[in-house]
Parts: structure tokens; C-alpha cells; sequence
């Protein structure tokens, strides 16, 4: 989220996913009360999700978070300062970003998105959607 998160923002962006993709079958949490209160609650139920909390600061959720994040500053660094050398971009700190950095961050998360992960030889938005791109195409029959 861009803005601080309530209710009524997560649930909107519950509604976003949904629309974009599909309903999840699990949603994990840290608990907090933007995720956990009547409204979102409602939300779940409604759209037969389940909710599962994940103690806060938990290790391996924090590991996920954090290299998601690296990745994430990396690309707006690039983005907000196109004219800085290699050297100078590991230099870079976050409080150094511009205040552009809302403008840059749906381009981020597309190019994250549309990056191959080695491992998988696939990029999160094909291993998301089941379309792959980096292959020979197959039929998609039509609904």
C-alpha cells in the first residue's frame, strides 16, 4: 500500500486482487488490526477465504519481506535517479530516494513482476497467471 493501511484500505486492496486475479483460498497476516477487525473479517468470510496469522516478526516471513523489499528499493533507486553510475547506486541510501518514488512504483513491481526467476525459469507474473511467455505458445481455449 502507498498510504497507511485500515480497514477500509485493505479491503479495497482485497477487492483489487480479486478483480485482477482471483479470490485467495488463504490470506497470512501478521494480525495487526488493519487485517484484523469486523470489516475485513466480513470480507473473508464473503469470499470463502481463510485467514491465517503469522506471529509478527516471525524469522522467515521477516527473510521474505526483507530480500522482497531490497529487490524492491533497488528498482526505485534506478528509477528515481536514472543518472547515477553502478557505484554510485550501492552508495545510495533509501532517505536519499526523491519524493518521485510513488510516480516509479507501479513500474517497479511490473518489472519485478515480469523478472525471470532462475530457479524457476519462469517470472512471478507467469507462475501467477499460468501464461508463459518465455516458451512455445500453447491454445488457450476460450470460456
Amino acid at each position: 500500500m502507498k498510504a497507511y493501511s485500515t480497514a477500509r484500505t485493505t479491503v479495497t486492496g482485497l477487492d483489487t486482487v480479486i478483480h485482477t486475479f482471483r479470490a485467495p483460498e488463504m490470506f497470512m497476516t501478521d494480525g495487526r488490526s488493519h487485517f484484523d477487525n469486523g470489516d475485513v473479517q466480513a470480507w473473508y468470510t464473503a469470499h470463502s477465504a481463510n485467514h491465517h496469522v503469522v506471529a509478527a516478526y516471525s524469522p522467515w516471513i521477516n527473510g521474505l519481506v526483507e530480500n522482497a523489499n531490497a529487490k524492491l528499493l533497488g528498482c526505485l533507486k534506478r528509477l528515481c535517479s536514472p543518472g547515477l553510475g553502478e557505484d554510485e547506486y550501492e552508495n545510495t541510501r533509501v532517505e536519499d530516494l526523491t519524493w518521485t518514488w510513488p510516480d516509479h512504483f507501479n513500474t517497479a513491481i511490473r518489472k519485478l513482476n515480469e523478472c525471470i526467476i532462475l530457479v524457476f525459469k519462469f517470472s512471478p507474473k507467469e507462475l501467477l497467471l499460468g501464461l508463459v511467455v518465455n516458451t512455445v505458445s500453447t491454445a488457450v481455449s476460450a470460456c
